[in-house]
C-alpha cells in the first residue's frame, strides 16, 4: 500500500535542514513550535532521504489523511490542513546581483571565516601595471600556464599554478568559486547554495572577497596569456 511518509522535528533541528534545501521532493510545514517534513511521493517504504534528517518520529499518512507511526497500524491522529512549502522556498538565500565590469563590487550578505587548512592558491588578483610590466620579461613557457581576465577597474585576475611572483591577493578555486587564501565559508552547505545561485549552470566564476563582496566573471572574459593577446580595454 502506498503511503505518504513524513517526519516530525523540533524547532532546534529546523536550521540544519538547509543542507537539504535543494531536494525537489521535500516540503515542510510548521505546526506550533515544531515542523513536519514530508516526501511528496507516495510509496510503500519510507524514502531514505527522510531517515537522513534528524527527527523525533517517522510517520505516514493514508489516503484519508490519518497519521500512523512508522511501524504502527493504529492511527494516532489526523493531519490538519497546513501551509506546505518546498524547502527551497522556506530557506531563501539572498544573492544580490554581482558587479558589472568597471562598476566596482556590490555588497552581499556573505560571511567568511578564517581557515588555517586552506588549499594552495591558484588565482591571483593584481594591479594592471604590475601585470603589464611582468608580461614584457616573463618566459613564454610560463605564460602558457596561465589564463587571465582583465577588468575596467585596472585589475587583473590570473588563473593557474604556480602563480606568478607578483604582489596581490591570492585565491583558491572551489568549484566555480574563487575564495581568498586563508578564508572559507562558514559551512560547505552555504558555499554550495551560493555557488548555485551566483554561477547558475557553472557559467562563469564568482570571485569572493574576505569582506563578503563578490564579482561575477564571465567565461568569455577569461583568455589565454601571451604577450601579443593581452590588450588593455
Amino acid at each position: 500500500m502506498s503511503r505518504r511518509w513524513l517526519i516530525h522535528i523540533e524547532a532546534a533541528v529546523w536550521p540544519s535542514l538547509i543542507r537539504w534545501r535543494t531536494h525537489p521532493a521535500l516540503e515542510a510545514a510548521q505546526i506550533g513550535e515544531s515542523y513536519w517534513v514530508a516526501h511528496q511521493e507516495w510509496s510503500e517504504k519510507v524514502p531514505k532521504i527522510l531517515l537522513q534528517i534528524p527527527n523525533d518520529g517517522v510517520f505516514y499518512l493514508d489516503d484519508r489523511r490519518r497519521l500512523f507511526p512508522m511501524e504502527g497500524i493504529t492511527p494516532v491522529g489526523t493531519m490538519p490542513n497546513l501551509n506546505w512549502q518546498s524547502l527551497q522556498a522556506l530557506f531563501p538565500i539572498d544573492v544580490p546581483t554581482a558587479s558589472l565590469p568597471g562598476q566596482g563590487i556590490q555588497p552581499v550578505t556573505l560571511q567568511l571565516i578564517a581557515d588555517t587548512a586552506c588549499p594552495a592558491p591558484n588565482a591571483l588578483l593584481i594591479e594592471e601595471d604590475h601585470w603589464d610590466t611582468f608580461l614584457q620579461t616573463a618566459p613564454a613557457f610560463k605564460l602558457a600556464k596561465w589564463e587571465y581576465a582583465r577588468s575596467n577597474t585596472k585589475q587583473i585576475l590570473v588563473l593557474g599554478a604556480p602563480l606568478p611572483p607578483l604582489p596581490g591577493t591570492s585565491y583558491h578555486r572551489s568549484g566555480q568559486l574563487l575564495i581568498p587564501t586563508g578564508w572559507r565559508f562558514q559551512t560547505p552547505d552555504l558555499a554550495g547554495l551560493f555557488e548555485a545561485q551566483a554561477v547558475p549552470m557553472g557559467l562563469g566564476l564568482a570571485l569572493v572577497h574576505p569582506d563578503g563582496n563578490w564579482e561575477h566573471i564571465s567565461l568569455m572574459d577569461i583568455l589565454p596569456v601571451s604577450r601579443s593577446l593581452n590588450p588593455k580595454p
